[in-house]
């Protein structure tokens, strides 16, 4: 809910010149690294495609869904990779509107996740 961080981490070759990985600091070079490096893990990594295509051998999309974060420019960024970025808030507004998509629902988390979302 409050982002003290990137989704994505410092360079690993910074990292290894000694900064921090979850470093707030960053250039736009070490930004634009950064996720690179973090779509590459998340999304592209071979063993993770191999998985997919075993549990369903047809097209997916790579998507991410965020809440409050610290950069719009990461975001962007991740986008330019062809990741589909989904805002939680639009996710929550569409089940509002459309009562047919969740009639009911129980648990702690999604009253939890509605009501955080509507503060």
């Amino acid at each position: 809910m409050r982002p003290v961080s990137y989704i994505s981490r410092v360079p690993k070759k910074n990292q290894i010149a000694g900064r921090p990985k979850n470093s707030v600091k960053r250039s736009d070079e070490e930004l634009i690294e950064g996720v690179s490096e973090w779509i590459d893990v998340k999304f592209r990594r071979p063993e993770k495609r191999e998985l997919m295509s075993r549990l369903w051998a047809g097209e997916w999309s790579s998507e991410l869904v965020v809440n409050v974060v610290k950069s719009e420019a990461e975001l962007d960024l991740i986008a330019g990779h062809g990741i589909k970025v989904l805002r939680l808030k639009d996710i929550l507004t569409s089940l509002t509107e459309d009562s047919s998509v969740v009639r009911r629902a129980g648990g702690a988390d999604f009253v939890d996740l509605i009501l955080g979302y509507r503060l």
